[in-house]
């Protein structure tokens, strides 16, 4: 119940200070019409263009905001500066340049056609490739190239003579660039050669060559008759005692050489060569040994393996001869000597002949 009162009591206030403040207002330049015919306006961000103002009453007849009391609130009006607030132009890349304003809460932007100086050439033209110039736009940073088209060659004529192998021909040759083209063949002469000459002597193995010489540009051509091939001799080489047997193939043109039908060698037959004793007549021999191998063709082997050494003579085994006195019964001898063994004679031992009787005399 106290609530219910309550509560109603504040709605008659609010009610007697509704109608309190039209009078109010009139009487101190405040809104006539009432606060029935006000309305809320929120907060409005100012631009550039555009007024702002605070979170307040509006009186659309007045066209002006109120306070509570009724009175004018001019000051909740944000006045917009009018202008905008422009940033650097810059380039857009459709062939246009933007800027816009840099207020936060100005959204506006301007967008316009470049304005391009008159250029400068960045490469030149020339007859092999086209140029290009550059502009820019005189607002903002863009810019673009233009091709400058080539211009025509400048040719220069020189004339080619034919060669024995290449054709004759005009060459056009642009002064400025280089480029050329060829026109006017005329056919290659051909050579003009000598009689063919003989260069290098062939052998068995590499034929004849022979070179002829072009009297106009000196050009040579070389060729070579087939190579005629070996002549070979056969010669057979029995094996011996210490070298292999072989069929040598030499070619009596050249020398070339080689060999088939290769033997082994047989090896040497070895025998001994029996002592010999020396005398006092001759030198004696040591036991010795030799191959004793004949070959084929008749010569012999002969190698010795021990030689035999010389063993010198013996000395005489000397005998003296006892001299014996003739008598007149019996012969003499007169001393001698001479060797046992061979019987050389080293002193003759004469006969002393007999001597005559010495006949003694008695008278009987």
């Amino acid at each position: 119940m106290k609530t219910a009162l309550k509560q109603g009591l504040i709605l008659c206030l609010f009610l007697l200070l509704l109608c309190a403040i039209p009078f109010a207002a009139a009487a101190e330049g405040s809104c006539p019409h009432g606060a029935d015919v006000w309305v809320w306006k929120n907060a409005k961000a100012v631009s550039c263009m555009e007024d702002g103002n605070t979170a307040g009453w509006f009186c659309p007849t007045c066209n002006r905001f109120v306070n509570d009391s009724g009175a004018f609130n001019d000051a909740a009006v944000i006045k917009a500066p009018g202008s905008h607030d422009w940033s650097a132009w810059t380039d857009a890349g459709n062939g246009k340049h933007t800027r816009k304003c840099n207020r936060a809460t100005c959204t506006a932007t301007e967008s316009v056609a470049h304005v391009w100086d008159a250029g400068s050439v960045t490469k030149e033209a020339k007859c092999n490739a086209a140029g290009e110039k550059l502009f820019k736009c005189t607002v903002c940073t863009a810019t673009k190239t233009e091709e400058i088209p080539k211009p025509a060659h400048d040719y220069v004529e020189t004339t080619f003579p034919p060669t024995c192998t290449e054709q004759g021909y005009v060459k056009h040759t642009c002064a400025n660039c280089g480029d050329n083209y060829k026109d006017h063949f005329v056919n290659a002469n051909g050579h003009k050669f000598s009689e063919w000459t003989v260069t290098k002597e062939g052998n068995c193995t590499t034929g004849t060559t022979y070179t002829r010489t072009c009297s106009d540009c000196s050009t040579t051509e070389t060729k070579s008759d087939a190579a005629p091939g070996h002549q070979y001799v056969d010669t057979v080489i029995e094996p011996k005692c210490e070298t292999a047997g072989k069929t040598t193939h030499v070619c009596s043109v050249c020398g070339d050489t080689y060999d088939t039908d290769v033997k082994k060698p047989l090896g040497h037959h070895i025998v001994v060569d029996a002592e010999e004793a020396a005398t006092c007549q001759k030198t004696g021999l040591t036991q010795g040994k030799h191959c004793d191998r004949v070959f084929k063709d008749g010569s012999a082997c002969g190698k010795i393996f021990v030689e035999q050494k010389i063993v010198p003579k013996k000395d005489h085994t000397i005998v003296t001869i006892t001299p014996i006195a003739a008598t007149c019964q019996n012969e003499g001898r007169t001393e001698g000597s001479s060797c046992s063994e061979c019987g050389t004679v080293f002193a003759e031992s004469e006969v002393i002949p007999k001597v005559s009787h010495n006949y003694i005399e008695t008278i009987i």
